[in-house]
């Protein structure tokens, strides 16, 4: 069975990406990774397109295939990305089958292709494991898998920028449960931290800019008033991006 999600550009037209799959995907599953999806267009927004294909089709990938500790596709799933619209009409193909499109290159008519059997690199951590999505000369993205009773402890940065997107119910960020679909853009030096109270792994897609850097992950004992970032908002299927205002800690 055939799920299909739309991404617009900045520079016009669309990014298609179609997952096959044996047992295809449930509604709600569908549902959450086309909000997924949009997340990472638009905060990623000022990638080359041909780097955003390969980003979205290693992401979707992640994200059905249990290799990576997605779920929905399985290991027998298969991820298209077809360029459409401008996009596609004033770009050189670099489609080819069963493999990722070219660094620097933008992807035509002509579909990026991935199976399930991808290969991504697991980082364990004390509070999981860190799944290496993507990387490229200036961002990064990752799935953190917080373990049952997991904490990433109060830190800040200082070189990168951080988005992020919760894909679960139950975790604590800042002190505070936090919604599904909660975004949060932390600005650099911004102190943050994530705890998971429940009996399941918790995940969060993160995209940093520039990609990780280890020595910029710097602990910091946790602030008096833990505080919220101005831009915090809520991503839900087929409902518009929405400022959470509960977040807020004046």
């Amino acid at each position: 069975m055939t799920a299909t999600f739309s991404c617009r550009v900045a520079a016009g037209g669309e990014l298609r990406v179609t997952v096959t799959a044996p047992g295809g995907l449930a509604p709600s599953r569908q549902a959450w990774l086309a909000t997924e999806l949009d997340f990472l267009a638009r905060t990623c927004r000022h990638v080359p397109p041909a780097d955003l294909a390969t980003l979205l089709l290693r992401y979707t990938s992640a994200a059905v295939t249990a290799g990576a500790g997605g779920s929905g596709g399985g290991a027998d799933a298969v991820v298209e990305v077809t360029a459409v619209g401008a996009v596609g009409a004033t770009s050189e193909a670099a489609g080819i089958p069963g493999r990722l499109p070219p660094a620097g290159r933008a992807p035509s008519q002509a579909p990026s292709r991935a199976t399930g059997q991808q290969a991504f690199a697991v980082e364990h951590k004390e509070f999981g494991r860190v799944v290496i999505v993507h990387e490229l000369a200036g961002l990064g993205v990752y799935l953190l898998r917080i373990a049952p009773g997991g904490t990433i402890p109060w830190h800040v940065h200082r070189v990168m920028c951080e988005a992020e997107l919760v894909l679960g119910s139950g975790l604590l960020l800042q002190g505070r449960a936090v919604p599904r679909g909660l975004a949060v853009r932390w600005p650099r030096g911004h102190p943050h931290s994530y705890h998971n109270p429940t009996g399941e792994v918790q995940t969060v897609l993160c995209v940093d800019m520039p990609e990780f850097i280890p020595a910029d992950e710097i602990e910091v004992p946790a602030p008096r008033v833990p505080a919220f970032p101005a831009e915090v908002t809520v991503h839900r299927p087929g409902a518009p991006v929405a400022a959470w205002t509960a977040a807020r800690t004046e």
